[in-house]
């Protein structure tokens, strides 16, 4: 646990994590017991601030409420997690959606269940809350979650698109200094955005558009598809600037858009492969270290001294 003066507190690991590659959720149970949660692909995890361990099942409700099958959505491994409109929704990475009891963590009833059946497509990413839905990110499209609850959820509803999602770590809401927000990601072809267009009669319709289009070559840096699919991407509110890093031949690369004038900035050299966001000051790593950004730096050191550094603008 980073406790916010440059240093880490080791926590106790009663259950190892399956993976390295892990989402996350702040979440608040109805019993006011805060938690995150943890989803790497295995059995569903929480940490209470100084320890991390599987989540023990609830009891069943008595009947004829429906059973409890988090240990079957243990089994089939909780890869990807996300919290939308109090609830905790689980996917394996299949088009299998399971969903907890609302405000709890601990109770996934058999009957939260969908199958987002659409051209033999799979969920590859963290849904996303956007505008008066949740956009769950698809290999080759999106799907389009409605409702507030169990009673009117339905998930049946796909956007007209084949421009899904290669890197699930590319997934953000952007803003745009006129208050429009957008969900930017990374497809096959370079980076898209969903956005909410109006329709005659005051409707609302969700469509996807190419960010680089007339700008940037992306397929002739020639990234492979893994290359792709390990691409990570995040923006940062207090810039106005979404960062798309990734990696071709070993060599680190990132493209800035910022959202001001739509217009992208490479950076060569600068190596990240996870960002976030504490107490207004991002945080990026890559290279093994944990590293901010800071407006008054102006050189690259090369040493913990800053004895020796090549000056950069």
């Amino acid at each position: 646990k980073f406790n916010g003066t440059n240093a880490f507190n080791a926590l106790t690991m009663t259950n190892n994590l399956s993976s390295a590659d892990i989402y996350t959720v702040g979440y608040t149970n109805s019993a006011l017991v805060s938690r995150l949660i943890i989803g790497d692909g295995g059995a569903l995890k929480a940490c209470d601030g100084s320890e991390v361990k599987n989540i023990t099942p609830a009891t069943d409700d008595p009947n004829p409420a429906p059973p409890n099958v988090l240990n079957d959505v243990n089994a089939k491994g909780c890869k990807y997690i996300w919290e939308y409109s109090g609830y905790i929704f689980i996917s394996p990475g299949t088009n299998e959606l399971f969903f907890t009891k609302r405000y709890h963590f601990d109770y996934v009833p058999q009957t939260n269940y969908f199958l987002l059946v659409n051209d033999n497509d799979y969920i590859n990413g963290a849904g996303v809350a956007f505008d008066a839905v949740c956009l769950i990110p698809m290999r080759r499209g999106w799907a389009i979650l409605t409702g507030e609850t169990t009673n009117n959820f339905q998930a049946d509803k796909f956007l007209n698109t084949t421009k899904g999602v290669i890197a699930p770590r590319s997934i953000s809401v952007i803003t745009y200094p006129n208050g429009q927000q957008t969900v930017a990601y990374l497809s096959d072809d370079g980076p898209h955005e969903v956005y909410t267009s109006l329709i005659d009669g005051g409707g609302r319709q969700y469509a996807t558009r190419a960010m680089m289009e007339n700008k940037v070559d992306f397929e002739a840096i020639g990234l492979s598809e893994s290359e792709k699919s390990a691409a990570v991407g995040f923006f940062d509110s207090d810039k106005s600037l979404y960062y798309l890093s990734f990696e071709k031949d070993g060599t680190p690369y990132t493209y800035v858009y910022d959202t001001r004038n739509q217009e992208w900035y490479p950076w060569s050299g600068f190596d990240a492969k996870a960002f976030v966001s504490l107490d207004g000051v991002t945080y990026f790593s890559g290279t093994g270290h944990l590293h901010i950004f800071d407006n008054s730096l102006y050189s690259d050191w090369d040493d913990v001294n800053k004895s020796t550094g090549t000056p950069v603008h």
